[in-house]
């Protein structure tokens, strides 16, 4: 067994013989290899080859990679993995994110095999693992917890056994208060989403303005979901999952609408009809104000397309509508506290000036002129 511990803030692990060319750094190919972040106030690693070449040496991180063995990416406190994941042959890769952290991973995460295995919550057992298939399974231990990926991800199970987990594929960043709009796409390609597994947050970036392509499947990130299995006795049981939207909120409020057949509708994912798996659309809030979406599905095949004849047994849920309900709750009361603060502030001011000055106004023993000065000015 191998262990590596991210304690640094920023930890840069490189590989390989200075002389060399391989770019791929340190690949697992046996054995069982672990790699922590136990830095409690998070932390950023970057992997990569200790080539010859200098711009891989110096600036490009290399893919993880898992040729065979298991390799353990145990987020048990927050952090950034600055690279991507790539697991072949009879690889097992398990990434696990414990309760109420946040993980994000930049680059791709591939499994290079027809099947794969992401699982989200605990290990499935091993023993179910067969020698020649690779698998990527991404765990949640707990609930509230939340993992970002920033590119395209394969894989093949999904399961979350606690409550509140979030998979983003938004890559919200933000200037100025408003998303940072960008014309590339992520897509999250999952073959199995356990039965048994608790409700999911999905949320995936929208950009209407996108110019790159006009295709549906072009304008948003999105996720395909191929079927639903696990230890359920019933072989039908329907599941609910979520689906939020970001996105800049100028650009989509009462901007954007769902026409059957039109090239400018936006896809948000594809789910095989045979899953029983549905998707419900959530708020989401931009700025100060919260948004309320509708969405609206379609029979297509699993590219997201109307176009065929017999809709090839999957469902896309394309983004209806989108609205504003105002300023959130927490808005409006920190706004109301504000005013409330300021109010009191202003009676607590004019008691204590009426006080001083022994009320002269109505005083009527008073004569000839007099003033009261309050913060530099005549009152």
């Amino acid at each position: 067994t191998n262990t590596f511990n991210v304690n640094a803030t920023t930890t840069t692990f490189k590989y390989g013989n200075g002389d060399s060319n391989n770019n791929d750094g340190l690949v697992f190919s046996n054995g069982t290899n672990n790699i922590n972040f136990t830095n409690t106030s998070g932390a950023t690693l970057n992997w990569r080859s200790n080539a010859s070449n200098s711009d891989v040496k110096n600036t490009s991180n290399s893919d993880i990679k898992t040729t065979g063995g298991i390799t353990n990416i145990n987020f048990n406190h927050n952090g950034t993995l600055a690279s991507g994941i790539n697991t072949s042959n009879s690889g097992v890769t398990n990434i696990t994110i414990s309760d109420s952290k946040n993980a994000t991973i930049t680059g791709a995460i591939q499994t290079n095999t027809t099947q794969g295995n992401v699982i989200l919550a605990s290990l499935n057992p091993l023993a179910e693992v067969k020698s020649s298939t690779a698998e990527t399974n991404i765990i949640f231990n707990g609930s509230n917890a939340s993992l970002s990926l920033r590119d395209n991800a394969t894989i093949n199970s999904l399961n979350a056994k606690g409550e509140n987990n979030t998979l983003n594929l938004s890559d919200q960043t933000r200037n100025n208060g408003q998303i940072t709009p960008r014309e590339s796409f992520h897509t999250l390609e999952i073959t199995n989403l356990d039965k048994d597994s608790k409700a999911i947050n999905f949320i995936v970036y929208v950009n209407p303005n996108a110019t790159n392509n006009k295709s549906t499947t072009n304008k948003s990130d999105r996720i395909i979901i191929e079927e639903s299995t696990g230890n359920s006795e019933s072989s039908t049981t329907n599941q609910t999952h979520y689906l939020g939207v970001a996105g800049n909120a100028n650009d989509i409020i009462g901007k954007v609408s769902y026409e059957k057949g039109s090239a400018n509708n936006i896809a948000l994912a594809t789910i095989k009809d045979s899953s029983n798996i549905t998707l419900q659309a959530t708020d989401s809030i931009s700025g100060f104000s919260l948004i309320s979406y509708t969405f609206a599905t379609d029979a297509t095949d699993q590219n997201g397309s109307t176009s065929t004849s017999s809709g090839n047994g999957y469902t896309t849920y394309f983004l209806g509508s989108a609205v504003s309900k105002g300023a959130t709750t927490a808005t409006q009361q920190a706004s109301a506290a504000a005013l409330g603060s300021n109010y009191d502030l202003y009676l607590a001011n004019m008691n204590s000036l009426n006080k001083r000055m022994g009320e002269l106004r109505e005083n009527a023993n008073s004569q000839g002129a007099w003033a009261r000065i309050f913060n530099g000015m005549q009152t």
